[in-house]
């Protein structure tokens, strides 16, 4: 599990964004997460929202960004994460919200290195990954500002 997360990482090929609705890429990404029973999802995704994108790097990329979200909602019940997408700046903006504990200022400045992680059990490679893979399709991933929780907004080029 640990050398196939790094081969994954490090094996990251060339994206081939094509037009993709962001409801489906969504869709894909949560398909087989396990959602904590503690925890509610609340999605908000236009149905015309289409993006540039690579099917599986961008799935892949919020898969990691969901999964890292449950697991923080979970750590206070009860927990809300919730996907809202939208279109700026000729950009398909996907914003994921948590109500767990946040990210503190001292790790916000490397929760995008890999091999950085704040859990026990963790290798630190699925936002290094999202963000490597969303740099390929011309998006971005960042911590974006939240009064409660981590609030994590991905772009990629809107179709």
């Amino acid at each position: 599990s640990i050398l196939s997360e790094i081969l994954a990482y490090t094996r990251i090929k060339d994206a081939a964004p094509k037009p993709l609705p962001v409801a489906a890429l969504v869709a894909d990404a949560l398909e087989g997460l396990a959602i904590p029973q503690a925890v509610t999802l609340r999605r908000s995704i236009p149905d015309d929202l289409k993006a540039l994108a690579d099917r599986q790097l961008a799935v892949a990329a919020l898969r990691h960004i969901l999964r890292n979200a449950f697991e923080a909602a979970a750590e206070a019940p009860p927990g809300i994460v919730a996907v809202a997408a939208k279109e700026e700046k000729g950009a398909a903006l996907v914003e994921v919200q948590d109500s767990g504990p946040g990210v503190s200022a001292k790790d916000a400045a490397n929760i995008f290195s890999p091999f950085f992680t704040t859990k026990p059990r963790g290798l630190g490679l699925g936002l290094a990954y999202a963000r490597k893979a969303l740099a390929l399709q011309k998006g971005g991933v960042t911590l974006a500002p939240s009064k409660t929780g981590a609030r994590f907004a991905l772009t990629l080029p809107a179709a």
